[in-house]
């Protein structure tokens, strides 16, 4: 088991927890950020075999749901404080104001409220010391929650040549934006109907739980597609469910609609390109939720920056850090050790 984090009374279940071995020198974090139906606890192998790895590992948590005004007043301060802490960079002409507009402009509460609890973490979880930098894995929807945190502040990520951060999206959503999901993605189809729901005022309730189990069963057949019979995928159906139920209700459908059809590629390209950060794809070939096949047409089509690094594995499809936790840690610390040699290569 992991060690809790000091914080309470912030998160909707269960504390950021540590995994390192004991007495070990700890190097910078490495941080995992689990995905929108993800209970945190499901990932505590994933966690264990990363320490195992070397690692000091911190698995965050998702914090408390707030209210959309709430969520969009806090979100309007965030944007100010980025344009504050890019404007030197931009007189410089190095970020590109007009970029750095368009994209401050596609983050809505609904995805904010995630990357809240990213940039919640690396501000006062106390395990990041001031000017260090920290790996962060990005797991699912997780990932897009961690570059919507990296490019809102940039001054949480170090990006030298002594200390570089390295965002890695695993399984990420938002890679293949609208090109290939639409209605068609086991949450998006239903989660439209809902949203068109409210615009219109109709007032279904029965048409909105309706909604709701489509969105639930969608996510119960990825799973059983993946096979609901390896380690660890009964307690994660149980825990992702219970989770979705208990603290995202009526507000689940928006966060999974925003998430899954947010192209996330030109904020990868704005971190990669202006941000000097690290991004590492690491996609898995079984993939039954984003298609790789997707992601491959879109390298290939030039659709990210050169800099963008990709890691393809095959360790068994979406839920993988779930059933095959031991192999999923060891590609993320290839991935972590390539950057490493390449540094000491310099």
């Amino acid at each position: 088991m992991g060690k809790e984090s000091p914080r309470k009374n912030i998160y909707a279940e269960g504390e950021p927890t540590q995994h390192a071995k004991p007495k070990m020198r700890l190097h910078k974090p490495l941080i995992v950020q689990p995905g929108l139906s993800v209970h945190p606890k499901t990932l505590e192998k994933f966690g264990e075999a990363l320490k195992e790895q070397d690692e000091n590992v911190w698995l965050n948590a998702h914090l408390k749901k707030e209210s959309i005004p709430f969520l969009q007043a806090e979100l309007e301060k965030a944007k100010q404080h980025a344009k504050k802490l890019y404007a030197q960079r931009i007189e410089r002409g190095e970020v590109s104001q007009e970029e750095l507009d368009v994209l401050l402009d596609k983050i809505t509460p609904t995805i904010y409220a995630e990357a809240r609890s990213v940039i919640q973490f690396l501000e006062d979880g106390g395990v990041v010391s001031k000017n260090a930098s920290v790996d962060i894995v990005g797991y699912s929807q997780g990932g897009p929650a961690v570059v919507f945190a990296a490019v809102l502040r940039p001054d949480l990520f170090r990006n030298s040549e002594e200390e570089q951060s390295t965002i890695v999206l695993l399984n990420s959503a938002g890679l293949t934006g609208k090109r290939e999901f639409g209605e068609k993605h086991p949450t998006v189809g239903a989660s439209k109907k809902v949203a068109e729901d409210r615009e219109s005022k109709i007032d279904d309730k029965e048409g909105r739980v309706k909604r709701h189990i489509e969105i639930v069963v969608g996510y119960l057949g990825a799973l059983l597609r993946e096979g609901v019979s390896k380690p660890g995928m009964q307690k994660a159906l149980l825990d992702g469910i219970g989770h979705v139920f208990a603290q995202f209700g009526g507000r689940v459908h928006r966060e999974a609609h925003e998430m899954a059809n947010t192209d996330l590629v030109p904020f990868i390209n704005f971190l990669v390109r202006s941000n000097e950060l690290r991004v590492v794809v690491v996609y898995d070939e079984q993939d039954t939720a984003f298609s790789p096949k997707v992601i491959e047409s879109r390298k290939e089509a030039g659709d990210f920056d050169g800099g963008v690094e990709f890691y393809k594995t095959n360790d068994g499809g979406h839920f993988d850090p779930i059933h095959n936790p031991t192999a999923v840690a060891a590609d993320i610390e290839h991935v972590l050790r390539s950057k490493k040699k390449s540094e000491e290569e310099k």
